[in-house]
């Protein structure tokens, strides 16, 4: 059905509907509207204003009798209303911010994702970049014993690797420090990615071009930098918060849409690539805008993506009903992702020195 326009009216009565009935998932009455109404509006007017939202296709009834529940065009427009005013909310007022000295963005994104799941009973979400995708800051080169040497480096963005290696040619300290320098200054502000290529290309197709004490320092970290994981990591919370949900629980396409999506790691995030190509603001996705084919009717997902150019980049999102507060789940996400985004800038910018 096409969506029909609203009075203001129209629309305030309908927001009022969709929030009494997130809070309660139960049809909403006009006396329940009168109740909880900020106005002084007459309960007649307000039988008016939710006939006319019903014959317009925003409000159904189960019974004749009983109160009105939003259809699936209410919940859009609810979630279109959230996309349009999200420019005009100042994003700076956190819901949350993570604990103080908290100086990691996998930190960070995991701690936030918990806290939007339990402000939200709902599945909260966030990914942190794969370490392979994020900038060397700084990295030291320590003898630990006659054999061993740990390689320790500090990714833009505040992560910190470590790697134990086998010490070669019984370099002193002095050696160790001199290619650690080398290589934070010729290497800083690429990715682990850009460095393992070209490591590649320096120990293997230039070599002859390349400087013997060279070699000898980029072949002592290329171990470290190879086996460093691709994968880009997810944290998710929750589940529990909707598998109680009545309408979730009685839609079994809903629940196994569900499961698959958070227990499968590569699926969600295809889903998240799929559905934030397009832009780079959040998303709304309900029931049949998923992707993939996935058409599960009673839950919607909200993505925001975080983090900027050098950083490293992320996504912040919900899984919940269909039936949430749009207005409060955006809001919350997008400001979440301000906090990730400023903090990567700012961890990124500090270049923090190890030991």
């Amino acid at each position: 059905m096409a969506e029909a326009p609203l009075t203001r009216r129209e629309e305030e009565i309908l927001l009022g509907v969709l929030r009494l009935y997130a809070d309660s998932r139960k049809p909403v009455s006009s006396a329940d509207l009168r109740e909880n109404c900020s106005e002084d509006i007459s309960t007649s007017l307000i039988r008016s204003v939710l006939n006319s939202l019903e014959n317009k296709g925003y409000l159904a009834k189960e019974h004749v009798s009983s109160g009105r529940i939003p259809t699936d065009l209410a919940f859009r427009y609810f979630a279109s209303m959230a996309l349009k005013n999200l420019s005009s909310i100042d994003l700076r007022r956190s819901f949350r911010r993570p604990q103080e000295g908290t100086r990691d963005i996998r930190t960070m994104a995991r701690e936030i994702s918990r806290a939007i799941s339990a402000a939200h009973r709902s599945v909260g979400f966030a990914t942190a970049p794969s370490l392979v995708d994020t900038r060397l800051s700084v990295c030291e080169l320590y003898p630990v014993s006659r054999d061993k040497i740990v390689f320790v480096a500090l990714a833009q963005g505040g992560r910190i690797i470590e790697c134990v290696l086998d010490r070669r040619h019984g370099y002193s300290w002095e050696h160790l420090r001199s290619f650690s320098n080398y290589i934070t200054r010729n290497y800083r502000g690429w990715t682990f990615r850009e460095i393992r290529n070209h490591l590649k290309v320096q120990l293997v197709k230039d070599r002859e071009k390349v400087a013997d004490w060279v070699l000898e320092a980029l072949s002592l970290i290329a171990p470290a930098v190879e086996q460093l994981p691709s994968d880009v990591e997810l944290f998710w919370d929750g589940l529990e918060w909707l598998v109680d949900i009545p309408e979730i629980a009685v839609d079994r396409r809903s629940l196994k849409a569900l499961v698959e999506t958070v227990e499968k790691k590569e699926r969600l995030l295809g889903i998240l690539d799929e559905l934030l190509m397009n832009g780079k603001g959040g998303t709304i996705a309900l029931g049949a805008d998923w992707p993939r084919g996935l058409n599960p009717p009673s839950l919607t997902l909200i993505a925001v993506p975080y983090g900027a150019e050098g950083c490293g980049r992320g996504v912040i999102g919900l899984i919940g009903p269909k039936s949430m507060k749009y207005d409060e789940a955006l809001p919350n996400l997008s400001s979440s992702a301000l906090i990730l985004t400023e903090a990567s800038m700012d961890l990124s910018a500090g270049g923090r020195e190890i030991g």
